[in-house]
């Protein structure tokens, strides 16, 4: 957006101020599914960080009067954080920025809305390869449950549920997150029983809170149509961001074309 009212610096780009570039992150980050079910940020001041993960809790145990205490350690990991950069080309004509009011408008929510989405799709199914982020569905070592089938009905839900309780998790349903494309949640929302009514969630399958994100693939599998849903608690996904800004390239003539 601030591309409309601010000119480029001498090496093609320009770094916003602070403030701005603050406003363009958030505005990405409400726009993201995965930022709205719980995931946190952590800014990066380098293009690498690395943040420790608990593997292991320490044992606790009962003892007689007198009898020493075995001693017991958490086990730890290291998670590197690397940066990647995200981008993305608008073109908009003179003629647009001179005769409509709403230009800017436009192109903020069209920026942000991108970024979100493209923010989704690293962080949920991201490969890893290449400039790509690696997303939580090809992480390994993650739960899951396989050969759902065209789901008819929420015993699907359950197993992903008791996964998530099994691996000792302490917080409330209701803190769960369920993440989907539009096409599976409508598949859910047409279950019927045998009388044709609308099937009722289980208990813990409507505790679970939806979100929906075209994000999540639904060209899976031999037939290429198969679908890949999460469930999980989102506040224990970080999501990495560098502090050093949003740069803005300013192109005054010509068609745009893929650039680096």
């Amino acid at each position: 957006a601030a591309a409309t009212t601010t000119n480029s610096g001498p090496g093609g780009g320009y770094l916003l101020s602070s403030a701005l570039s603050s406003r363009f992150v958030d505005l990405a980050r409400g726009a993201s599914v995965l930022m709205r079910a719980g995931a946190q940020t952590l800014p990066m001041e380098t293009g690498e960080v690395r943040i420790a993960r608990l593997t292991g809790d320490p044992s606790a145990q009962w003892r007689a009067e007198t009898v020493a205490v075995t001693a017991s350690a958490p086990t730890f990991d290291q998670v590197t954080l690397r940066a990647k950069t995200c981008a993305a080309i608008v073109p908009v004509s003179v003629e647009m920025l001179e005769d409509s009011a709403n230009a800017r408008a436009i192109i903020e929510a069209s920026l942000t809305a991108a970024l979100g989405l493209a923010l989704d799709r690293a962080a949920l199914v991201g490969t890893g390869a290449a400039a790509e982020p690696l997303g939580i569905v090809n992480t390994s070592g993650i739960n899951s449950v396989a050969s759902v089938g065209t789901p008819g009905d929420y015993s699907g839900l359950t197993s992903a549920v008791q996964k998530i309780l099994t691996a000792n998790y302490d917080g409330s349903i209701t803190d769960l997150a369920w993440v989907l494309h539009p096409r599976d949640g409508a598949t859910f929302d047409n279950l019927a029983d045998s009388t044709g009514q609308p099937l009722q969630p289980t208990r813990w399958a409507s505790q679970l809170q939806p979100f929906f994100t075209t994000s999540m693939p639904t060209t899976g599998g031999g037939g290429g149509n198969e679908s890949t849903m999460l469930v999980g608690h989102f506040p224990q996904v970080v999501v990495g961001m560098r502090t050093s800004g949003v740069v803005l390239r300013i192109i005054d003539g010509g068609t745009a074309t893929d650039t680096d």
